[in-house]
């Protein structure tokens, strides 16, 4: 006696109920059908193209609130902008002493001298205060 052909429906509630429980032996169990049965049933569903629907309750998953764990881009940007700014403030305030003398001559050896002491005695300046 040949067996009766599988419906769409009863592949479907197989693989539906495979999707939830996990396990061949839990959804034989659920169904009151053997392991086989359910391995059966699951290879024809594939071969048919059938795959598993769950309600819409099971696969909705609700994701917690995540807050930012970092800097914006915004506020980086600014910080950078006010870094650059305070740099080019810096650089200008070193270029302040122009000479268009040769700098290997007398008086630019002389104006290199005041120069580099000018720039020590603001930068030893500078360390005092930040040490205080």
């Amino acid at each position: 006696m040949p067996t009766k052909p599988i419906s769409d429906e009863e592949l479907q509630e197989t693989v539906n109920t495979y999707a939830r429980l996990g396990t061949n032996t839990a959804t034989a169990a659920e169904l009151g059908v053997e392991d086989s049965t359910v391995r059966r049933r699951r290879k024809m569903a594939a071969d048919r193209g059938i795959t598993p629907k769950l309600d819409d309750a099971s696969q909705a998953a609700e994701l917690p609130n995540f807050p930012d764990d970092d800097v914006s881009a915004e506020e980086i940007l600014g910080m950078m902008e006010k870094r650059f700014e305070k740099r080019l403030q810096h650089q200008k305030s070193l270029r302040w002493f122009r000479s268009s003398s040769n700098p290997w001559s007398r008086s630019g050896l002389l104006s290199l001298a005041i120069r580099t002491l000018v720039l020590t005695d603001a930068t030893s300046r500078s360390c005092a205060n930040t040490l205080n």
